[in-house]
């Protein structure tokens, strides 16, 4: 095995390289940062500070070298590594999470421009890296939120040991259909390639199953004998195409819709729209629902924006026929193979994480084991605008139950017509026809005060930043805190004293222009941040006091994950 592990800072890869130790114990696996601190006796911060950049670049170069020249090798590389170093005979995986975009900030890792804030130095570096990264690839591990330990679902992709029973493979090279011996559906775009290529790779590997999506102008006569998918974009149905199936993708949506409505009968339709609403939605369902053996619904998000309906496309995999999985062009609205594999279940209820962002979340990763019995856990995109219109058409699609995050804890809790009007609720159940629910908030609070080892933590002074929705599950655990708006940096209460400064600051605000740092004179000795987040605001803080100790969320969002299962198990069935 010759394969190297590629991708932005912070993203997994020593973590991934120990896993994959687990799945192939046979293979040796190196990770080149630590072979340098090793051989060079000296941390790579140390090198950094002591020795510069240019002598770390270097010294990578150097002990790469080394390590390539042996006949087989797992290598993870830092995300500063020179591309263009890559063996041409190794697998080179990208990998990437759908936060990478979001940058991230490190409170214990060299600061590499310490000219621009700790976030700024990330996504420009992230800009430049990225095309980079695809171009180098062989292919792309989309690695899921919080996945840290031996996956079965991960051993299966690395060591390609599944297939594509509902999906076609969108290819963007031509190597791809070597490096995945078990797939044998790919789709060809002739936007990605010429018609001439296309039929050359058709003719070279005659025991796979090709799509040719037409998405550009090209001759109908050249089409014949193809299994073509014909864009309406291109205008109608030539004859002399044969298309087996008829697409739309551009366009107002009740437009398109009435469009492929009037396509004549004994064709699969496929209608990719820019869904705007859950109406919009809804009523793309219900077309393809009407017949569902010829049609399919893939709705698209607006270019630019994260996915919205992502989650969509895998809730359908069993229930119409064309569904795509995305390779290392970045089509953002197919799914992943990690996540097409998760949501293979067709008995699995319909579980959700709600929130807007939410492609962070961590729960589909983290209560899938918990939940494996019981259904599977989706992040759903849903804004507080769109909230009451959205848990309409989720619960006519079969959502069953769901966490919710902020901002929407508040409207959950109008949901359920729930007094926790201050609180607000992060669980819901769907129970003999109405929404239940409950919020662990404060449970998952507490969890994190116990285990922060702060001596004496309740009889310090607290100041609590921001916090909306969670102020009151914080006073609960922590009554004597002090609660300050972050957006104006005053106390909430009036009265509290103008000369006040903590001992500790809970960091409750989200990322947002608005938000405030706390007062420069306070310097905590402590900094609990109850987001877990990569780029919250709570770690620009900390690397804005002297010496304060960085708290992070996760142990505060793992113990609410604990009584989130319990709560939802008490209602569920074994599926």
């Amino acid at each position: 095995m010759k394969r190297i592990l590629i991708g932005h800072r912070g993203v997994g890869k020593s973590a991934l390289l120990e896993r994959h130790t687990n799945y192939f114990p046979e293979d040796p696996v190196f990770d080149l940062d630590q072979v340098i601190a090793e051989k060079e006796n000296q941390a790579v911060s140390e090198i950094f500070s002591a020795r510069g950049e240019a002598v770390f670049r270097d010294l990578e170069k150097k002990y790469f070298q080394e390590l390539i020249a042996q006949k087989g090798y797992v290598i993870s590389v830092g995300a500063g590594f020179n591309t263009q170093l890559l063996p041409t005979d190794a697998e080179v995986i990208y990998v990437s999470r759908r936060t990478d975009s979001d940058g991230r900030i490190f409170v214990n890792r060299p600061r590499l421009n310490p000219e621009v804030s700790a976030l700024q130095e990330y996504l420009l570096r992230y800009q430049a890296r990225e095309p980079k990264f695809r171009a180098a690839a062989s292919w792309v591990y989309h690695l899921p939120e919080g996945l840290n330990d031996s996956d079965e679902i991960e051993e299966k992709i690395l060591k390609k040991e599944f297939s594509l029973e509902h999906a076609y493979f969108t290819l963007s090279r031509e190597s791809e259909i070597e490096l995945w011996p078990n797939i044998d559906k790919f789709e060809l775009r002739t936007d990605i390639f010429s018609l001439e290529d296309i039929k050359r790779i058709i003719a070279e590997h005659k025991e796979k199953r090709f799509l040719v999506a037409v998405r550009s102008k090209v001759s109908a006569l050249e089409l014949r004998g193809l299994r073509v998918d014909w864009a309406l974009e291109n205008g109608p149905v030539p004859t002399v195409a044969n298309a087996q199936i008829i697409s739309l993708h551009d366009g107002e949506f009740i437009e398109g819709l009435a469009l492929m409505q009037q396509q004549p009968e004994g064709k699969h339709l496929k209608f990719c729209p820019v869904v705007n609403s859950f109406d919009e939605l809804l009523l793309g369902l219900h077309w393809q629902s009407d017949d569902r053996q010829n049609r399919s619904f893939l709705p698209r998000t607006k270019d630019g924006e994260k996915s919205r309906w992502r989650w969509f496309r895998n809730l359908m995999w069993r229930k119409q026929k064309i569904n795509f999985v995305q390779s290392v062009k970045d089509f953002d609205d197919q799914p992943s193979l990690y996540e097409y594999l998760l949501s293979q279940n067709p008995h699995k209820q319909f579980g959700a994480v709600l929130g807007d962002p939410i492609h962070h979340s961590r729960t589909p990763i983290t209560q899938g084991p918990n939940m494996a019995d019981y259904g599977m856990i989706m992040a759903v995109p849903l804004s507080e605008d769109e909230f009451m219109q959205g848990m309409e058409v989720l619960r006519e699609m079969g959502l069953k139950f769901a966490a919710v995050t902020s901002p929407l804890k508040l409207k959950a809790a109008e949901l359920i017509g729930s007094s926790e009007t201050e609180s607000g609720i992060n669980s819901l159940i769907y129970h003999e026809g109405q929404w239940l629910g409950t919020s662990s908030d404060a449970d998952g609070f507490e969890t994190m005060v116990e285990e922060s080892e702060i001596e004496n933590l309740k009889n310090l002074k607290i100041a609590i930043w921001g916090g909306g929705g969670v102020i009151s599950a914080l006073k609960e655990v922590l009554p004597q805190a002090v609660e300050y708006s972050a957006r104006t940096g005053k106390p909430r209460d009036e009265k509290a004293d103008p000369a006040f400064v903590p001992d500790v600051v809970i960091w409750a605000a989200p990322r947002h222009p608005d938000i405030q740092l706390p007062p420069a004179a306070w310097n905590p000795k402590y900094i609990l941040d109850i987001n877990y987040v990569e780029n919250s605001m709570g770690l620009e803080y900390v690397q804005a006091t002297l010496s304060a100790t960085y708290i992070s969320g996760l142990e505060m969002f793992y113990a609410q994950a604990k009584k989130q299962f319990k709560f939802w198990a008490h209602y569920l069935t074994v599926s």
